[in-house]
């Protein structure tokens, strides 16, 4: 009884075939989707008769999807088991014919496999290149429940697809200012880049109450060993009509190297046409500008000072590693002069004693730069000294006009191993004030500068005191030595202990 229904089945499906009265889409239509991939709705239909479902409708999955690349549809379906009349069958083996039953046919590519209910490898997807703007493809496939070929029609429709309306290139705010942007040019209508890219060599934009002015740095552009260059470009406006760039530059030879133009719309992308050599025919491409990502043009800093003359202004001295004061800041008084002459600023600071615990001591050495560079060749110069030979004044040239910038000092103190101590200079510049147009170094109170004839801070260190080494070298507020003073105590006392232990025992 199997056997007669099986081939009740296959004649069935296979009666009556014949040319069908649709045939696939012209496949050199343009699309009407965009590239994208789109959910459908698939039908099995009988390739006699494709208003009438197939006798085995069953084995296909009611949705499918179409993806559109590059213009080009493709239908990716799925099969299922197939029960039909009580035969339980797969259908392997899938082919697709070029236009209708009569055509040529080729082998689906398999996306994926599923195990049927006995474990047996089938086809699951398989994907289908179709005629754009088609509704359906022919197909070959083998039911192993009938043991035999049978064609069919995959029908989808593409009528319940919404196409997401393409959002509006998003516009860009830029302060006030001017800021350098990345450039390029591409094709009209794809997304490779043009060779008239080669014609951009640098872009800036100037922005001004939400304005953009771009201009273009142009060269040549070299196409098969030939060099061209732009004379002439537009600009699509806002209405769609096209406005003549300004040209701002030429080279020494005449050739445009820079152009001109406000953009109708802060987008990345703008549409222009080149022109080439006074040909009346422009170029058509799309520019595209990094407006997303601008890097600002920080114009050439101004001096905090002015005009040449003196200025007074607050200093500290500063920890080199933290926001706190040095260890050495009490020999710097609080307010520095600072002398300007021919645009060269000069600090005059003035030292005093200064005491840290029960040690006393003066500022001996001072040098303007980082610990970790070559600090030793640049000097501070001692301007003044006192009548014990001290240094009260020291001048140097700023070497920036930052509020900290690194310095070394060394008050020479013996148990700290005479170290050099890296600290900075802090600078309150909110207390910078212009004192006269005198462009005289200044003097310190009851002294004279001119006995020590600016020089460098040079003073030898003490017979008796240890040479200094880059290892002895400590940080602002480090007791690295203080170790050394506890050892020296702590030996003292053991010895006391051992004499006093010996007498008692005689």
């Amino acid at each position: 009884m199997k056997k007669i229904l099986k081939v009740v089945l296959v004649l069935m499906m296979a009666f009556g075939i014949q040319v069908a009265a649709l045939s696939n889409v012209d496949a050199t239509q343009v699309s009407n989707l965009p590239d994208g991939k789109y959910a459908v709705p698939t039908k099995l239909k009988n390739a006699s008769n494709i208003t009438i479902d197939s006798m085995a409708a069953g084995a296909l999955a009611e949705n499918g999807e179409l993806s559109v690349e590059e213009g080009k549809w493709y239908l990716t379906v799925e099969f299922k088991t197939l029960n039909l009349m009580g035969l339980i069958g797969n259908a392997g083996n899938i082919q697709y014919y070029e236009t209708d039953t009569k055509s040529e046919k080729h082998a689906t590519e398999v996306v994926s496999y599923r195990l049927d209910n006995q474990g047996i490898q089938q086809v699951e997807k398989v994907k289908i290149p179709v005629a754009v703007n088609s509704e359906g493809v022919y197909i070959e496939m083998h039911v192993d429940a009938m043991n035999t070929e049978v064609d069919a029609y995959i029908q989808y429709s593409t009528a319940d697809i919404v196409i997401p309306e393409e959002p509006e290139a998003p516009e860009y705010t830029l302060a006030d200012g001017t800021y350098t942007v990345t450039s390029d040019v591409l094709k009209a209508n794809e997304d490779v880049q043009s060779m008239a890219a080669q014609a951009i060599k640098s872009a800036t934009v100037t922005s001004k109450d939400g304005t953009l002015l771009v201009t273009l740095q142009m060269g040549a552009v070299t196409v098969y060993g030939q060099t061209a260059y732009v004379d002439k470009m537009e600009v699509e406006q806002a209405d769609g009509t096209y406005k003549e760039a300004d040209i701002t530059g030429y080279d020494s030879d005449g050739k445009v190297n820079e152009m001109q133009f406000t953009l109708a719309k802060n987008t990345k992308l703008t549409n222009v046409k080149f022109y080439y050599g006074g040909s009346a025919y422009g170029s058509e491409a799309r520019l595209s500008l990094g407006l997303d990502n601008p890097t600002p043009i920080v114009p050439e800093s101004t001096s905090k000072f002015a005009k040449d003359g003196t200025y007074t202004v607050d200093v500290a001295l500063w920890n080199a590693t933290q926001d706190k004061a040095s260890m050495a800041a009490g020999a710097i008084d609080s307010q520095a002069t600072v002398v300007v002459k021919n645009g060269v600023a000069t600090m005059y600071i003035t030292t005093k004693e200064m005491t840290m615990g029960t040690i006393k001591a003066w500022l001996e050495e001072l040098y303007i730069g980082s610990s970790t560079d070559d600090y030793k060749s640049n000097p501070a110069a001692i301007v003044s000294k006192n009548a014990d030979g001290k240094a009260i004044m020291w001048s140097f040239v700023l070497p920036n006009e930052e509020e900290l910038f690194d310095v070394v000092v060394n008050p020479h103190v013996a148990m700290m191993g005479n170290s050099d101590i890296p600290a900075r200079m802090k600078v309150d510049y909110n207390m910078l004030k212009f004192v006269s147009d005198s462009i005289e170094a200044p003097k310190v109170d009851g002294e004279s500068n001119n006995n020590t004839n600016n020089t460098p801070n040079t003073i030898a260190p003490m017979t008796n005191q240890a040479p200094r080494t880059s290892s002895s070298s400590v940080k602002t507020g480090d007791n690295a030595n203080m170790g050394f003073m506890g050892g020296l105590l702590i030996s003292s006392l053991a010895t006391t202990a051992y004499l006093t232990r010996k007498r008692l025992c005689k």
